[in-house]
């Protein structure tokens, strides 16, 4: 009886002390940070990031108030070329259960314009998303198109 005891108690304890990766993964918390963009494609695989000669890549900040603040790019996406930096503030919410970020203009703003994407994979340190609808300000809506991010 004593055996079976230490049996379960050691249960017990191994399963509250390991953590569960995907719990931590699928949680609004994984977001918070910053994030470059590496990859925007068509489905066809064709590329929508703009090219900048300086070499300079989207960067995302998701913060625990639910506030993104973007450095984007502004140029061509079919020549390299020089590209104008542009600041834009957003709010944001995440649902883990459908995997769904949405993006808002901020509250104040005058816009109720929301932009949907839905996050198709996921890492510690990378997420791939896949644009479901929407439009808001500065950001890209072809069908179906996906984006990489990566922790900085």
């Amino acid at each position: 009886m004593k055996k079976i005891f230490n049996i379960l108690i050691s249960l017990i304890i191994i399963s509250c002390s390991n953590s569960d990766d995907s719990n931590n993964l699928n949680s609004e918390s994984y977001l918070h940070g910053s994030w470059k963009v590496t990859a925007m494609n068509k489905e066809t695989g064709e590329n929508l990031l703009i090219l900048c000669s300086n070499g300079e890549l989207p960067s995302y900040t998701f913060t625990s108030n639910n506030e993104l603040n973007t450095l984007l790019w502004i140029g061509s996406a079919s020549t390299v070329g020089a590209c104008q930096s542009e600041i834009v503030f957003y709010d944001y919410s995440y649902n883990p259960d459908t995997k769904i970020l949405t993006i808002t203009n901020p509250a104040g703003s005058g816009s109720s314009a929301e932009y949907k994407t839905q996050i198709i994979e996921m890492s510690e340190n990378r997420f791939k998303t896949k644009y479901i609808s929407g439009n808001v300000s500065m950001q890209t809506t072809v069908p179906n198109f996906t984006t990489v991010f990566e922790r900085q």
